[in-house]
């Protein structure tokens, strides 16, 4: 008996240090010498949180570290740095810094900085971004940006080292742009690059340049070029008028020192008759003042006119007009002016190399604020 309970204790110790030694990530005392070694891990499931992977193959992974490829089906989890390919279709998540390729079909996160490409079809974030990110909504960057963002909705960033920001939607800089911003809205706090969009924010303006539609700044640098270009010192001002073109007008005037700007409606383009007409128009300008209480100013517009469906043979649904005036304005009090304008303005067909009427130009009204 007592020989056979030997043989049983030795067999027991032996099995014991077997399965000990198979598994590894069971016993956190063999962690420092195990993430030394380099394996592969292929399997339905790999979770090996103490070793670092050469490859690693299957339906989610979860391991230490990453130098080679990772791809499993649903998600792949870095819990400390990687270098090489990290994907998976739902998400590819590095805890610290990861260096390579990124991928996944929804969401990206590297807790640390990406050096490389970021790759997602919803989202990609990371602390810091020295490469490229891709995504098909989203992109965040917790730090400055050196690189690319491009996504179909939205990038954001602290700042941008240098660069630039590309989305069909919006971009935002919470800090320095030194680089380039290019989406229907735009907004980063100091610009030292370029900005190109329907609307243009920014709050400082060091160096760099504006090209939108609409342009903000709130430092006095001119390096802009919109249709609406507005400051601290923009003054917006409403006119309500009547004229022998578009009978009734309302517009909103961008006064800036020297040079202003309108955005209007008008009505009734065709005449005062039943069948309805009106017009959108711009116009630009400059202004100045010979003497106290009066103003000067000459400007070119470009209006475009509907006459919906009440379209005849003589009057197509759609024309356009190339507009001068020289306007003259009087201070009534602190909130009101009077003004009359005269000029000469053109009106076109736009499928034809023709004139549809030309005509001198006669506008009075008011001016608000």
């Amino acid at each position: 008996m007592t020989k056979q309970k030997g043989k049983f204790l030795n067999y027991y110790c032996l099995l014991s240090c077997l399965f000990i030694f198979s598994f590894p990530q069971t016993d956190a005392l063999f962690a420092q010498d195990s993430l030394k070694t380099d394996y592969h891990n292929i399997a339905l499931g790999n979770k090996d949180k103490l070793r670092k992977a050469n490859i690693n193959i299957g339906i989610s992974g979860d391991i230490d570290s990453l130098q080679g490829v990772q791809t499993n089906l649903f998600s792949s989890v870095i819990r400390r740095s990687g270098k090489g390919f990290s994907g998976g279709i739902f998400a590819a998540l590095t805890v610290k810094d990861f260096t390579g390729v990124q991928l996944s079909s929804i969401t990206n996160i590297v807790g640390g900085t990406i050096g490389g490409v970021q790759m997602a079809g919803v989202m990609s974030a990371a602390k810091k971004v020295t490469g490229v990110q891709f995504a098909g909504m989203n992109n965040i960057s917790g730090l400055d940006l050196v690189g690319v963002q491009l996504s179909g909705i939205c990038n954001i960033s602290m700042g941008v080292r240098s660069g630039a920001q590309i989305s069909g939607v919006m971009n935002v800089c919470a800090g320095n742009m030194n680089g380039f911003q290019f989406s229907a809205f735009n907004y980063c706090d100091t610009l030292n690059g370029g900005q190109f969009g329907l609307v243009n924010i920014c709050i400082s303006h060091p160096k760099g340049m504006q090209i939108g539609l609409v342009n903000y700044m709130r430092d006095d640098v001119k390096r802009r070029i919109g249709l609406v270009n507005i400051s601290p010192q923009t003054n917006i001002q409403m006119l309500l008028y009547g004229g022998n073109t578009s009978r009734l007008n309302i517009a909103a005037r961008f006064l800036n020192p020297k040079t202003y700007s309108m955005l209007g409606l008008g009505t009734h383009y065709m005449g005062l008759s039943e069948k309805f007409s009106g017009a959108l128009f711009y116009r630009t300008g400059l202004w100045f003042s010979p003497y106290e209480n009066a103003v000067v100013s000459t400007d070119l517009g470009f209006y475009h006119i509907e006459t919906f469906d009440n379209a005849d043979e003589d009057t197509p649904e759609r024309l356009y007009s190339l507009q001068a005036r020289v306007n003259y304005e009087y201070k009534i009090n602190p909130v009101l002016k009077f003004f009359f304008s005269t000029g000469y303005g053109v009106t076109r067909y736009y499928d034809q190399n023709e004139f549809y009427r030309k005509r001198f130009l006669f506008d009075m009204g008011i001016i608000l604020f």
